[in-house]
């Protein structure tokens, strides 16, 4: 067998050449990679920006919602109990004369829970006497 080719300069600088022009290739295509991928990150950022200012927005509306909510608040679900300040107001108006809507509107309860607490008290007045 002949093998002198292989110790033939010019076949070394024809292997040099080669394996040159594949490392050049391989660094030109990672940095094209990168380049697009780079891209894709920016995008994807700008994505996540304006999907940010959108949450901000709604987060703020929500916020206003909540405010108006609050401003004209409803009175408390039938299972929840008056509190004893509530109730001692709500005696202190009909001692005064004051219709039961009004006070239902001023304590900002149900109106049929304001006449069971008036019946209540009516009863037990009734009874201690």
């Amino acid at each position: 067998m002949n093998l002198e080719w292989i110790l033939n300069p010019a076949t070394q600088y024809a292997a040099m050449a080669l394996i040159l022009f594949a490392t050049l290739g391989a660094a030109i295509t990672l940095k094209c990679e990168i380049r697009a991928a780079l891209a894709q990150a920016a995008e994807a950022r700008e994505a996540a920006r304006s999907s940010a200012e959108g949450l901000t927005k709604e987060l703020q509306g929500i916020r206003v919602e909540m405010k108006e909510a609050d401003a004209n608040s409803v009175p408390p679900a039938p299972g929840e109990s008056m509190d004893l300040t509530k109730r001692s107001r709500a005696l202190r108006m009909h001692h005064r004369g004051e219709e039961i809507p009004t006070i239902a509107a001023a304590l900002k309860s149900p109106q049929n829970e304001i006449d069971l607490l008036l019946k209540i008290d009516q009863l037990l007045n009734s009874t201690q006497s």
